[in-house]
């Protein structure tokens, strides 16, 4: 099977997972190859028959950028083939809507959280150069040098600051619709973003968020929720009934999706966002790329699978003009000095803007 990335493609991936940086090359390690052949060997049997768990090796609490250190290995989904096939529920999500799923169960219909954004509405919306910083966080643990782990009590006093110099923490639901005009940003908007779905994300950051009042968006790899070291449905049902959590996509795998067949692709973006709406009643409207790893045909797939939003590790604050599917974050590291924190945050405030419709408008059909 052919990989379909053509060699003149755009395309990015991040160093954190499945290659190694030499001399300022990026070369793909066999731990990537091997990666890629599970998903191959996982997607054929899912034709079949129920993807069922795997053990997940012990290899810490985090990722890391090093080659000695990988990603815990997740496991597949626990979800029949009928939930991802053409022209079941998840189809009828692609089109950008939520289901009601409300009545599926015989409950009161679910309202939109969305409030009626579509991707024919977003994709109408010009840009109005407008910055804004989306923090990119993975571990919050002790693990000096770990660069992706940040320390509780530097993160706690990261979050300290963000609120003592006035900034307004907002989900990228919230980005959408001020990009739609159908919302006014605050004057000082963060989005803060935590990758992976990590235990600690929710033993550490989540008593810091909420004791301040701040909202997180939480990308999950749906195949290791509930794994040792890897946040619980039941962590993530309480973050989002508290309004501490929005919960969406890191795929199920965390495969290179630049690097996948479509149709594995297409089951790594849909089974997990179906995994999260089903489980925790709610849309799943954004994605965060495995590794960074991205091109346009990834971000068709996205938009072809229902999300309106992708996040990547290209670094830099986000604005629209670099596509829905391809918004830049600001990578902070451990060991970062809470100087040079506020020193990146404050570098953008003279390229914010606040006021009616500030984060974009719509033009007319």
């Amino acid at each position: 099977m052919h990989r379909r990335r053509s060699s003149g493609a755009k395309h990015h991936q991040d160093g954190k997972a499945g290659k190694k940086v030499t001399g300022g090359r990026e070369v793909h390690s066999p731990r990537g190859t091997a990666q890629i052949r599970r998903g191959l060997v996982l997607w054929g049997f899912s034709l079949a028959v129920t993807l069922t768990g795997c053990t997940m090796s012990a290899a810490g609490p985090a990722p890391s950028d090093h080659p000695s250190q990988v990603l815990p290995t997740p496991g597949p989904p626990h979800l029949p083939v009928s939930q991802i096939t053409r022209g079941g529920q998840a189809e009828s999500q692609a089109a950008g809507t939520w289901p009601d799923t409300g009545s599926l169960r015989g409950e009161a219909a679910t309202p939109d959280p969305l409030g009626g954004l579509t991707d024919a509405v977003l994709s109408r919306v010009k840009d109005s150069g407008v910055l804004v910083p989306i923090l990119m966080y993975h571990s919050i643990s002790h693990n000096p040098g770990n660069r992706l782990c940040v320390d509780p009590a530097t993160f706690a006093q990261q979050m300290e600051w963000l609120t003592q110099n006035g900034y307004t923490a907002v989900t990228l639901a919230d980005l959408l619709k001020a990009w739609t005009g159908r919302e006014v940003l605050p004057a000082k908007p963060v989005v803060i973003t935590f990758d992976d779905g990590y235990k600690d994300v929710m033993t550490a950051a989540y008593p810091v968020l909420k004791k301040l009042g701040l909202r997180a968006t939480v990308f999950v790899i749906t195949g290791s929720v509930g794994k040792p070291n890897y946040v619980s449905w039941e962590d993530l049902e309480s973050g989002e009934r508290e309004g501490i959590f929005d919960v969406e996509s890191h795929t199920v795998h965390h495969l290179n999706l630049a690097s996948l067949p479509k149709p594995l692709a297409i089951q790594e973006l849909r089974t997990s966002k179906v995994a999260i709406e089903e489980r925790l009643h709610k849309p799943v409207y954004a994605l965060c790329y495995p590794a960074g790893s991205y091109d346009p045909a990834v971000e068709k797939d996205a938009e072809e699978t229902g999300y309106l939003v992708a996040v990547t590790t290209r670094p830099g604050p986000a604005s629209l003009s670099q596509g829905r599917y391809a918004l830049h974050r600001l990578r902070i590291s451990g060991g970062e000095r809470l100087t040079n924190f506020a020193a990146a945050l404050r570098s953008l405030d003279i390229k914010t803007a606040t006021g009616p419709g500030v984060a974009g408008r719509v033009t007319q059909p």
